[in-house]
């Protein structure tokens, strides 16, 4: 390449005592997206490869200040908005932090603000029949035990607005609330920290971190759940066997409200908040809708006590997929405000 066709920038170094300057040219040869790999193909210094010979250099006597000739922006340099941090433009003061608070950590939050929209969303649904004493134990009131049922559930969310890519599986109780059915989640495990942040803080869903599965393996729907090295759940179901009606479908997933006992402690390790809320989903659209011969094996474990609500008899087992979104929620009962 011919040397003056390269882009060259000159530029001034800092006078030294005896008010004498170096200039030099200096190839642009830092490209962008590679800050440091230098692609220089002629003997022209650069900042990576300094002035060596004497050929380079001009000796120029200076009384004021060099200007400075730039053809693009210094690698290093401070964006605008640190520079108006710098200068004290942007100020982290109280107005600011009520403003902006949103979730943790404040500056980048682990999760982006709704609506929640989740696409190709499949669900696995093994009911089954269990101790209905075990069931009065671990339901909140005013939520009444309808039936001795549990649905254990197995859900792949392969997209999902602002959570993204993630596996669930967990335990979901049938009740009622002031006369009318609901469900109350009791226990879910998930492979994706934006949805466990999320769940917890935004709904007060009871996530914590695990390995569940959902695939199929040539004629069976096969979800698992593996805690830490240890399998807890294995749930197993004919693929597409018979379909479902995806009205009375999407209309028992639009329609049934849902219920969470919410906990968020006090920096003193006391419950700053306690309460029952209530979601539902939204928009709705069921793609397909399948009921199968179902089994399902739950195992103990110390810290996954699904076990604990041990399986008496499958009631029925489906298998859906949907598009939906997960709305906010509201609260129904502050326990700690409760006359």
């Amino acid at each position: 390449m011919d040397q003056d066709a390269i882009p060259e920038r000159q530029i001034a170094q800092p006078p030294d005592p005896d008010g004498l300057r170096l200039l030099g040219r200096e190839q642009d040869c830092i490209g962008a997206g590679a800050p440091i790999a230098c692609r220089r193909r002629s003997r022209l210094p650069c900042r990576r490869h300094p002035l060596r010979s004497p050929s380079q250099l001009t000796l120029i006597r200076h009384t004021e200040a060099v200007p400075f000739f730039d053809n693009g922006p210094r690698l290093g340099a401070p964006s605008e908005a640190a520079q108006r941090r710098q200068a004290g433009a942007i100020r982290m003061d109280s107005s600011t932090i009520r403003r902006q608070a949103f979730a943790m950590p404040f500056g980048n939050p682990a999760y982006p603000p709704g609506p929640y929209r989740f696409v190709d969303r499949e669900y696995f649904i093994l009911t089954y029949r269990t101790d209905a004493d075990k069931l009065r134990a671990v339901v909140p009131e005013p939520l009444e035990l309808a039936e001795p049922l549990v649905y254990y559930e197995f859900i792949r969310m392969p997209d999902s607005t602002g959570f993204g890519d993630y596996t669930e599986s967990g335990q979901v109780i049938a009740v009622r609330y002031q006369g009318q059915p609901g469900n109350y989640t009791h226990a879910m495990y998930l492979d994706g920290h934006p949805a466990i942040a999320g769940g917890r803080e935004l709904w007060g869903f009871p996530k914590k971190l695990a390995k569940p599965r959902l695939a199929v393996h040539t004629d069976t729907l096969v979800g698992t759940l593996d805690y830490g090295p240890l399998r807890v759940a294995t749930g197993t179901m004919g693929y597409k066997h018979a379909p479902l009606d995806p009205v009375e479908v999407q209309r028992g997933l639009s329609e049934t409200p849902n219920f969470l006992l919410k906990i968020i402690p006090h920096v003193d390790g006391t419950a700053r908040i306690c309460e029952l809320v209530r979601y539902a989903l939204g928009d709705v659209r069921v793609k397909g809708a399948w009921s199968g011969p179902g089994a399902l094996a739950l195992f103990p474990h110390a810290l996954a006590p699904v076990a604990d609500l041990p399986v008496l008899e499958v009631v029925a087992a489906r298998h859906l997929i949907a598009d939906l979104t997960l709305n906010l929620g509201e609260v129904v009962v502050d326990y700690l405000h409760a006359a």
